[in-house]
């Protein structure tokens, strides 16, 4: 399992990029990959720091229902941050899964 956090949009793209990449590689098929990611992300300006407006998961060699109940916790998540702000910016969250 890897937890990583990146700042921007164009963090998240080059970390996804190298994820994908890496599991190809490695010929891995079964694995679930989720972010949660703050609205007020930009595409290549930090807006807080300290702060980590993007965070996924990845995890492999886990059974289905693991792999539901951490989709089922994201989305979790996802309505309890629905009304936040974060050092007076946008902390709602949205989801976003890498396949």
């Amino acid at each position: 399992m890897l937890w990583y956090g990146f700042m921007t949009e164009d963090d998240k793209m080059h970390i996804n990029q190298y994820i994908i990449n890496r599991l190809k590689e490695e010929d891995i098929k079964e694995y679930t990959c989720v972010e949660l990611i703050m609205n007020s992300i930009r595409k290549d300006t930090i807006i807080c720091n300290p702060g980590i407006p993007g965070s996924g998961i990845l995890a492999t060699n886990l059974s289905q229902e693991s792999n539901t109940t951490i989709l089922e916790y994201s989305n979790m998540l996802v309505c309890i941050y629905s009304n936040i702000k974060y050092k007076d910016y946008d902390g709602k969250l949205y989801r976003d899964r890498i396949k």
